[in-house]
């Protein structure tokens, strides 16, 4: 699985690929991340709790 961390001071995790869509929660610069899917410039990544959304390719990092 890729594991990918955010690099932004904070983002929103989205309930869709899109500023559009529901932010479900705010995450911090550092937290990883598991991508599960990849949609045009979104990840639909999944949380070390389970939670699951899509967050912009432009917040993150490979490495933390």
């Amino acid at each position: 699985m890729r594991m990918v961390y955010v690099k932004w001071p904070t983002t929103s995790l989205r309930e869709g690929p899109g500023t559009n869509y529901k932010a479900l929660a705010e995450v911090t610069k550092g937290t990883a991340l598991v991508v599960f899917e990849e949609k045009g410039a979104w990840f639909r990544v999944g949380l070390e709790d389970g939670q699951e959304g899509w967050i912009g390719k432009g917040t993150i990092l490979d490495q933390p």
